[in-house]
C-alpha cells in the first residue's frame, strides 16, 4: 500500500435535497427492482490559488427529471472537497490526475449518502452506478475532403 498522490484535506456537504415521490400508502410488496438509475453528475475542479498543487472540486449528483415520476426518490447533493497534490508527482500529469480522481472521491461520499438516505424507508436502498471521470481520448476527425479522397482512391483501385 502507498499513499495516493492526491490528498483529501477536507470536504463538506454543501447542499442536500431529498424527497420520496411515492405516497407512503403505496407500500411495495416482495422484491422491488428499479430501472437503472439515470443521474446527472457535474464536476467543477480547479486550482484554489496560484499553487498548482492546491485544488478544489465541487460535484453535483442529482436524479434526472425524466425518472422523477417513475422512481420513488428525487435527490440532489453537492459536495465540495479541498485537495493537495504531493510535490513528487510529475507536474505535467497533475491536472489530469486531479480532474479524474478528485470528483471520484467525492462521488463515493455521495454514493454513501444516497445509500444511507434511501435505506431508511420501505423501499430498497439505491446504489448509485459506477462512473468514471476519465475523458476518452479524442480521435482526430477526418475532414470531408480527406474522406472523399479516400473513397475515390478505393473506387479507383476496384476498377
Amino acid at each position: 500500500m502507498q499513499l495516493s498522490p492526491l490528498q483529501l484535506e477536507d470536504y463538506l456537504l454543501k447542499d442536500l435535497r431529498f424527497s420520496l415521490n411515492s405516497p407512503m400508502t403505496d407500500v411495495p410488496e416482495g422484491n422491488v427492482t428499479y430501472d437503472p438509475l439515470d443521474i446527472e453528475v457535474n464536476a467543477d475542479t480547479r486550482m484554489r490559488s496560484t499553487d498548482p498543487l492546491s485544488w478544489r472540486c465541487e460535484i453535483t449528483v442529482r436524479s434526472k427529471d425524466e425518472k422523477e415520476g417513475t422512481y420513488p426518490y428525487t435527490f440532489s447533493l453537492v459536495y465540495v472537497g479541498f485537495f493537495k497534490v504531493v510535490k513528487e508527482f510529475p507536474s505535467d500529469r497533475v491536472q489530469q490526475m486531479v480532474k479524474v480522481n478528485a470528483p471520484a472521491l467525492l462521488y463515493g461520499a455521495a454514493r454513501e449518502a444516497i445509500m444511507y438516505l434511501t435505506g431508511r424507508g420501505r423501499y430498497p436502498a439505491v446504489l448509485l452506478p459506477s462512473i468514471t471521470f476519465l475523458e476518452p481520448p479524442q480521435q482526430p476527425q477526418k475532414t470531408a475532403s480527406k474522406a472523399r479522397a479516400t473513397a475515390a482512391t478505393k473506387k479507383a483501385r476496384k476498377k
